[in-house]
């Protein structure tokens, strides 16, 4: 939902170490890892999923049911532009899931389907949807439909790709969720002057300040960021305030320069940015040895 100022201080109560020797700290792993993904850490995120993985290997628990560690770490390889060995280790995650776990198999789709290009994407996207409306994830299938649009849009069925795209923000403004926005795994172009609206991931910034920081380094106005992203002018204003301060730079010129875009989707490395942990610092609780 966003709120990623909350759920940091919900990671920085201190959990006793013994809850890594069971499978609670699966549970704790993943959900720290997935928060450190969201804010723009994707190694802290992939350092979490990868233990959280060994963990299950060494205690004999290895099942995709449980916790889907593969499928999170393949997110945060590709964060790190490292696509091949994403779509090697989620296609192992698909051969492990069973027929009942419809909703890690969706989302392990998702993740395929981003390691993939042009019209390739689109049947991985559709399963996926498919899955999600079987088991009634309506939060998924929201940010599923918005790749599916996209998807379309890149392959040239414009009609498919707004009967998508119409879909996913009717389900986005009943869910609440505060930001729809293609998915950054699933662009590869846009970054370097192709489709505009794909999203750099910027290190240091949130998922949602990386799109922001994006459309702002691109020339859009604040209220043309907040109609896109469906927050408020004065959110917009709030934080973009809040990226320069992070970015250290005093206008959108400055941020364009910032910005390098190398290598869409991937993550951004300025040596001017400071610190990589999520907002809050990277939690302090005891870590597993």
């Amino acid at each position: 939902m966003d709120q990623l100022d909350t759920a940091a201080a919900c990671l920085q109560v201190p959990v006793p170490p013994a809850i890594f020797e069971t499978p609670l700290g699966l549970h704790y792993l993943h959900a720290r890892g997935t928060h450190a993904l969201a804010a723009g850490s994707p190694e802290a995120a992939l350092a979490d999923f990868q233990l959280c993985g060994q963990l299950m290997q060494r205690w004999r628990l290895d099942f995709s049911g449980l916790v889907p560690w593969r499928t999170e770490s393949a997110r945060a390889l590709l964060r790190m532009g490292r696509r091949q060995q994403a779509r090697k280790l989620v296609r192992d995650e698909l051969a492990r899931l069973r027929p009942v776990h419809v909703r890690y198999r969706a989302a392990a789709l998702r993740v395929l389907a981003a390691t993939e290009e042009g019209q390739e994407r689109i049947p991985h996207l559709r399963s996926a949807v498919r899955l999600l409306r079987q088991c009634g994830d309506r939060m998924e299938l929201a940010h599923n439909l918005a790749d599916l649009g996209h998807a379309y849009e890149q392959a040239g069925d414009r009609r498919q790709a707004r009967a998508a795209t119409r879909s996913a923000r009717a389900l986005a403004e009943e869910c609440g969720i505060p930001t729809l926005w293609p998915s950054a795994l699933s662009t590869r172009d846009g970054a370097t002057g192709g489709r505009a609206g794909a999203a750099v991931v910027v290190q240091g910034l949130t998922d949602t300040e990386s799109r922001m920081a994006t459309l702002a380094a691109q020339g859009h106005t604040n209220r043309e960021i907040a109609e896109k992203l469906f927050l408020t002018v004065s959110a917009i204003e709030q934080r973009m305030t809040r990226i320069y301060r992070k970015l250290d730079v005093n206008s959108r010129s400055e941020l364009a320069g910032r910005l390098r875009f190398d290598r869409p989707g991937t993550t951004v490395l300025d040596p001017l940015t400071r610190g990589t942990d999520p907002p809050g610092g990277r939690p302090s609780g005891p870590r597993p040895r």
